[in-house]
């Protein structure tokens, strides 16, 4: 039967740099996107109520049926970046309900304010980095596919986070016991097990990210491909791929067509690759030039990247062996990712030494009129003015080829 129910999380999002501020989390975003596609849909969840009518009004717009029942305040998600872990503000540990539907087929998002109960033919489930999904949602399904990211899988097994997508995947469907396991690595594509084996799905390379919501895109598209459509996991999966790609580069509110197809003019270039290596060149004098290395690190390696960061590496002191160090670090990484704002003069350095042994260079620099950037407008570089569109950058140029 051709119909689709989403259950999940109704947010504010707030993002600092840059700046934007919408009411989607993961069951709106969903809903909203495959919504052109869909024959039967409707979204499941929660919201203060004098936030029913904003969402009544959504779902008239995109055609979506809403069953939503009441929470006492908002619930927030602050982002400093886009590539930052979000804080949340408004949620009553005390206060946590429970949510139960049932469907043929459904995509569940986990959330942070309820426990959650479904019964269906065709299940989704999203754990939306939950350590623990045992008690936060309980199931009863057919067919059973789980989606989630490298790190949330680690947390979910308690396993070491250097274990491979293949033997992550293995274990998630053991533990689960579901037909379906589907790991997504970043920006290095996903890996889907099921019964016939394992199989790679690339990731899309753009010119531009923004990574808030990229997976709860995926997952929407690969339920509406898989449970509605009854394709083959493989397909759904290179299809969510696609409108990821087109959610990070553009933010579209739909991302399947009337016809069912995916619309996503800029997924033109998949990105091949198992690893990347990527050498971090920039200042750390600062607190808050430290914490900028803290992020970008944590960020190059949720991605897939094997980070050479000379201050977690080597570290700080005067003598001569720590450049070395450091150079070598930057010889045996596939890319160098610099942040040039400061024009930090070692920062410097590392960047003339990379294009000199024509390693490909991608700058990111905040305040870009600010600085004389024209020695670094060569073939072998790439300048970036968004965190989190260098990041990625970065990532796909430091894979191995």
């Amino acid at each position: 039967m051709r119909n689709l129910k989403i259950i999940g999380g109704i947010y504010r999002e707030i993002c600092i740099d840059p700046q934007s501020d919408n009411l989607y989390g993961s069951a709106m975003r969903s809903a909203v996107a495959v919504s052109k596609g869909c024959e039967d849909l409707s979204l499941v969840g929660m919201v203060e109520p004098e936030l029913k009518e904003n969402i009544a009004s959504l779902a008239k717009t995109f055609n979506f049926k809403i069953e939503i029942k009441d929470r006492r305040n908002e619930i927030e998600f602050i982002y400093d970046t886009p590539l930052s872990s979000p804080r949340i503000y408004g949620l009553k540990t005390n206060t946590i309900s429970t949510i139960e539907a049932s469907a043929n087929n459904i995509l569940c998002f986990a959330m942070v304010e309820a426990n959650i109960k479904v019964s269906a033919h065709h299940l989704v489930v999203d754990p939306q980095g939950l350590s623990k999904i045992d008690g936060r949602i309980l199931w009863s399904a057919d067919h059973l596919a789980i989606v989630a990211n490298k790190w949330e899988v680690t947390r979910l097994l308690g396993v070491e986070e250097n274990l491979d997508m293949e033997t992550l995947a293995e274990k998630l469907r053991d533990k689960y016991d579901a037909e379906i396991a589907v790991v997504k690595c970043g920006a290095l594509g996903a890996v889907v097990l099921d019964s016939c084996g394992l199989q790679r799905v690339p990731a899309y390379r753009t010119k531009r990210v923004n990574p808030i919501g990229s997976g709860d895109i995926f997952s929407s598209v690969f339920a509406f491909y898989w449970a509605e459509m009854r394709t083959t996991p493989k397909i759904a999966a290179e299809n969510a791929s696609k409108a990821t790609a087109e959610w990070v580069m553009n933010g579209p509110l739909q991302v399947i067509s009337g016809n069912k197809n995916v619309t996503a003019p800029n997924a033109e270039v998949p990105i091949s690759g198992q690893s990347s290596t990527v050498y971090l060149a920039a200042p750390f004098f600062t607190v808050s030039e430290r914490w900028l290395v803290d992020l970008c690190k944590s960020a190059l390696t949720n991605l897939g990247a094997t980070v050479f960061s000379p201050m977690h590496d080597v570290g700080v002191g005067n003598t001569g062996n720590i450049a070395f160090r450091d150079l070598e670090g930057l010889k045996s990484s596939n890319a160098v990712f610099a942040v040039l704002d400061g024009m930090d003069p070692g920062t410097l350095f590392e960047v003339g030494y990379g294009t000199a042994i024509n390693k490909p260079i991608v700058i990111y620099v905040n305040d870009r009129k600010n600085n004389n950037l024209t020695m670094f407008k060569t073939n072998n570089t790439n300048i970036h003015e968004d965190l989190s569109s260098a990041i990625y950058d970065a990532v796909w140029l430091g894979i191995y080829t």
